[in-house]
């Protein structure tokens, strides 16, 4: 079913779908029994024959609730709209407005993008003027902690362009700093302007997991380019977010419709918010780009180069997308160099970007080890906990209640012991003592027997052993 040059109908996400035009943009909509009825009124001409005499019908509702049930697995797949030129899987700049098939998108171009020319191979002088105009111009006002903050705030204008070059997960990119107003929204906008054009909605972080599924779902079925969590207060911990950023799919009921939707997770995550406090979960897919203003109160800052920054990336939106292709289009020319710098659960991810950031001499990716190391105070406490009870008990075994009372006496771990009563306190320790099984810590680990007298769990402290110390152990 196809209109002009371009398909009618699509499937989203294991759904059908099709474009509209609303304020002179493209959308994707889902639709309902209504609009299929209506599309296949409109696609031939149905008619019924009653004692040979043929005269005009309606399709039957039947067909419209089946193609609803059961999508024609010959219907286009439409992922989601580009409103920039990117690059397809095999490396190849798409500028062509409309539906692309192989790539699964529709290009929302208007006629400007046709002075977006991209060398095939550009020249050492093109690179550097395309880099100069982003952290001469764009960024040149944000004061970055480090050469590492400043490359991954880059990695994230980079990462739509070349979503379609390689499989695989992409972290949370955490724009954080030490008070309000320092810049990291703006920033966000900014890199936003860049890859899709202009702000992108907001939205927070539930703190109900189901209500934060639910969100994740929406928009990931929208087909979005860039999901942008503001403003996250406290502590980052939820297990929602952990999972959607390592899941490739993303498998779940979709609001609104009685039926489970598999969501190509493609999006570009932002994540703002002030001197967060991370779950190591949390902290090991995301990286950091931190901005420390050195003013008190960051929000009076004057002396801008652009004093309008937004609306100077506006303005000059055309080019800045050219420079980010001309990057990426430097480094495919030069061979694709892959990085060398690794990222557990997004190697793929690592390996691109860090060869563009690479490629293009910007320092930092991915160098900012201590911001992992010291991500997590509770896994700190547990390892000054540790230390003090291999001191106190070695390999031992003792009781919770043992173990419960050393707390008390150094304060230590108070997170993991307490509770509304006695046992719920017992409860709450007990769990975190099982939390740590098979955890390294301090170069110690601990380990759970059972007493031989009363069955009751203990545990103890041994120094760890590592996996290669292990196999040289085994092969001797």
């Amino acid at each position: 079913m196809s209109q002009g040059d371009h398909p009618v109908l699509f499937v989203t996400q294991g759904l059908l779908s099709q474009m509209s035009h609303v304020e002179h943009r493209w959308a994707i909509n889902f639709v309902g029994e209504a609009s299929v009825n209506g599309l296949l009124m409109r696609a031939a001409r149905w008619v019924q024959t009653r004692s040979g005499i043929e005269t005009a019908a309606k399709p039957p509702r039947e067909i419209a609730k089946d193609l609803l049930a059961y999508p024609n697995e010959r219907l286009p797949e439409l992922t989601t709209i580009a409103t920039t030129p990117v690059f397809d899987a095999k490396g190849q700049l798409l500028s062509r407005p409309g539906y692309h098939a192989d790539a699964a998108l529709w290009m929302d171009l208007h006629e400007g993008w046709a002075a977006c020319k991209v060398p095939e191979h550009p020249t050492q002088a093109d690179l550097e003027d395309a880099l100069a105009l982003l952290l001469d111009d764009l960024l040149v006002d944000f004061p970055f902690r480090a050469d590492s903050d400043r490359a991954h705030a880059v990695a994230a204008m980079l990462l739509p362009f070349v979503r379609r070059m390689f499989w695989g997960q992409t972290p949370i990119h955490l724009l954080e700093a030490p008070t309000p107003g320092s810049g990291k929204t703006r920033l966000a906008d900014l890199i936003c302007i860049v890859t899709v054009g202009d702000r992108v909605g907001t939205t927070t972080l539930a703190y109900d997991e189901s209500e934060a599924r639910k969100k994740f779902t929406t928009l990931l079925s929208a087909g979005a380019q860039v999901i942008f969590i503001d403003n996250v207060r406290g502590g980052i911990r939820s297990a929602e977010l952990a999972a959607i950023i390592t899941a490739d799919t993303w498998t779940d009921r979709l609001l609104g419709v009685n039926k489970m939707v598999q969501c190509h997770n493609r999006a570009l995550w932002l994540l703002s918010a002030n001197n967060p406090r991370l779950s190591m979960e949390i902290a090991r897919r995301c990286v950091r780009i931190r901005i420390v203003p050195s003013e008190e109160m960051p929000w009076k800052r004057t002396g801008f180069k652009h004093a309008d920054i937004v609306g100077w990336a506006r303005e000059n939106r055309i080019q800045l997308v050219r420079a980010v292709l001309t990057i990426i289009q430097s480094w495919i020319a030069a061979g694709r160099p892959q990085g060398t710098e690794v990222l557990g659960s997004f190697e793929a991810w690592a390996r691109t970007i860090g060869g563009i950031i690479n490629h293009c001499g910007l320092p930092g990716f991915l160098g900012d080890a201590e911001f992992y190391a010291n991500a997590d105070p509770e896994s700190h406490e547990w390892a000054a906990f540790l230390t003090v009870w291999w001191e106190k008990h070695r390999d031992v075994p003792v009781s919770a209640r043992t173990l419960m009372q050393l707390a008390e006496e150094r304060n230590l771990i108070a997170f993991a012991r307490t509770g509304d009563s006695s046992w719920a306190c017992d409860s709450k320790f007990g769990k975190s003592l099982s939390s740590l099984r098979d955890r390294k810590l301090s170069g110690l680990e601990v380990v759970f027997s059972k007493d031989s007298h009363d069955g009751a769990r203990r545990y103890c402290v041994r120094p760890a052993v590592s996996q290669s110390a292990l196999e040289a152990k085994g092969s001797a």
